[in-house]
């Protein structure tokens, strides 16, 4: 994996830290499954995806908690959000398939 621009990129997936999916040329990755097939390939500790019930907004897709945990958000009303950086407790950045035009690196 390699560090650019705030970016955590492998050949296939993304982790994003500023912004979303959308805004890095990738998709969100909405299926449980894919997400922790993309966990497993990120070297990611957490390879097994936990639901969101929370009412409060939430990346759209697969994401991941304080650098840890590895969530799901499948709620309408997530679609299109991004990076939740709000206060230093909890950090939350999507984990994005390649869509069109993420680096790829041989």
């Amino acid at each position: 994996n390699v560090f650019i621009n705030e970016l955590v990129i492998s050949p296939e997936y993304l982790i994003v830290t500023d912004g979303n999916c959308a805004s890095k040329n990738s998709q969100p990755i909405l299926t449980a499954r894919a997400c922790e097939i993309a966990a497993q390939y990120l070297g990611l500790g957490d390879d097994t995806a936990s639901y969101s019930t929370s009412q409060d907004p939430r990346p759209e897709g697969c994401y991941l908690h304080n650098s840890q945990g590895l969530w799901m958000s499948t709620k309408q009303s997530d679609r299109g959000n991004g990076a939740e950086v709000s206060d230093g407790t909890n950090q939350r950045h999507p984990i994005c398939k390649d869509g069109m035009g993420v680096p790829k690196l041989e």
